[in-house]
């Protein structure tokens, strides 16, 4: 049986954070990863307030099935 795609989403404020996140989840992952994909963009708290950068990062991937 083929295993069903899934999708894993990191988000936060800082890379090395976010970094940290993936790696943590790259150790306990027990598949083949299809594709990833991260965007970066400014987001503000308020609307006419000061910004400050936001990433995503998000990751498809297949579980094994053996």
């Amino acid at each position: 049986m083929k295993a069903k795609m899934q999708v894993k989403v990191l988000m936060g404020s800082d890379a090395a954070a976010i970094e940290s996140q993936i790696n943590q989840w790259l150790d306990q992952l027990d598949g083949v990863i299809i594709k990833t994909e991260t965007h970066a963009a400014a987001i503000a708290e308020k609307p006419g307030g000061a910004t400050h950068p936001w990433i995503v990062t998000t990751i498809w991937y297949e579980p094994r099935t053996d």
